[in-house]
Order: structure tokens, then sequence, then C-alpha cells
């Protein structure tokens, strides 16, 4: 998958040193996919859904599950180590009928938080 190219224009030394043509370097970082960031911007989407589905302070699991899996769905697709913080939440839920919109709530911290950590760009 082609990756685009960020530009940054900055002024060197050689400007300070007199130089008035304004010699300028250009520093290229590597960013992420354009479709990377669709699905980044797919999973914060979804973490947002779920949060605004919180209604009380206790949830039937089931629909909260529905929920993680699409989520969980999306984390790999952008990368799979992201998935780890859903299924630690997935399997907390195993067999259970009712969760705590707390736990939602940290749950969706922990994806996003995760997703803010992952593929960040670099110097290339």
């Amino acid at each position: 998958m082609p990756h685009l190219l960020e530009r940054k224009h900055r002024r060197d030394s050689a400007v300070d040193a007199g130089d008035v043509d304004g010699a300028a370097s250009i520093e290229y970082r590597a960013a992420l996919p354009c479709s990377s960031l669709a699905e980044r911007a797919a999973v914060l989407e979804a973490i947002e859904e779920t949060r605004a589905s919180i209604d009380g302070d206790v949830l039937p699991a089931a629909p909260i599950i529905d929920r993680l899996i699409d989520i969980w769905s999306l984390t790999r697709r952008v990368d799979p180590a992201l998935t780890k913080p859903v299924e630690v939440i997935l399997s907390a839920l195993a067999g259970r009928e009712a969760i705590s919109a707390v736990e939602v709530r940290v749950a969706c911290d922990q994806i996003e938080k995760a997703l803010a950590t992952t593929g960040r760009s670099h110097v290339a």
C-alpha cells in the first residue's frame, strides 16, 4: 500500500549564515496510507457511537458485545495489535448479561489510547 509523504519546509543554517537565496531544507515524513486514515476514522466513529449508546449505569451486555466485535474488526484492519484492548473487555464479558457504563467508557478510552499511540508518523 503506497504511503503519502508529508512535506515540511524548514530554513536551515545556511540562511542564518547569510545565504541570501534563502536555502531551505525539506523534511519528509512517512505518513499513514489514506486507507489507514479512513479506517482510523471509522474506529473513532464506532467508539463515539458506543459511548453515545450508554444510557444508565448498567447496560445489557449483548448490544455492547456486538459493538465491541465491530470495533475489533475495524481495529484489526488498522493494526492487529490494536485488537488487544478490545479482546480484554470481550473476554471479561464472556458469560455476563450486564456491563457497567464505567466499564464501557474505560474500554473505549483504552481502545482510543491504543489507536493514538499506534502507527505514528516518523521522520524518514
